[in-house]
Parts: structure tokens; C-alpha cells; sequence
């Protein structure tokens, strides 16, 4: 992914299933169990709650999903819009 200022931040080649924001802004991946996002804009990539992380994916429509053992979660990425 490119920062606004033109660096770079790549992700482990264990990364499975990445997705990208439409705007590419966020990034979400799984990675040894666990499910990661990546906000550019801050420079901060976050572990998404959950044990056993089984799906990560980022909708048009601005949410981010994850599949864990505990349950399917989503988190509307608008509210993370507001703070950075």
C-alpha cells in the first residue's frame, strides 16, 4: 500500500485473503490465525478481535467483516473516517 507521502508498506507474504478499501485507504487481511487492518492514513495496523480468524473482507459499502470462533463481526469503516 502507498502512504499519502509516496512510501510504501508492504504485508508479510504469510497475508492471506487482503482486501483493499475502495479508496485505499484500510486494508484487512488474515495472518497466522489472526485478522489485521491496516489504516494508512494513520499509519496503524490493528489485530481485529476474535479468536481464530477465518474470513477478512472489506464491502463496497464501507464495512469491514471477520469470521471468527466467536461469531461473524462487522465494523463500519466511516467511524474510523471521523478520527483520523
Amino acid at each position: 500500500m502507498e502512504y499519502g507521502d509516496g512510501t510504501v508498506a508492504g504485508l508479510s507474504p504469510r497475508a492471506k485473503n487482503v482486501d483493499v478499501s475502495r479508496h485505499g485507504r484500510f486494508a484487512a487481511w488474515r495472518e497466522g490465525g489472526a485478522g489485521w487492518l491496516l489504516d494508512a492514513r494513520t499509519r496503524t495496523a490493528v489485530r481485529l478481535p476474535g479468536r481464530e480468524t477465518d474470513k477478512v473482507s472489506i464491502s463496497n459499502a464501507r464495512y469491514l467483516h471477520w469470521k471468527t470462533a466467536d461469531g461473524y463481526h462487522v465494523l463500519d469503516l466511516a467511524a474510523l473516517n471521523d478520527r483520523g
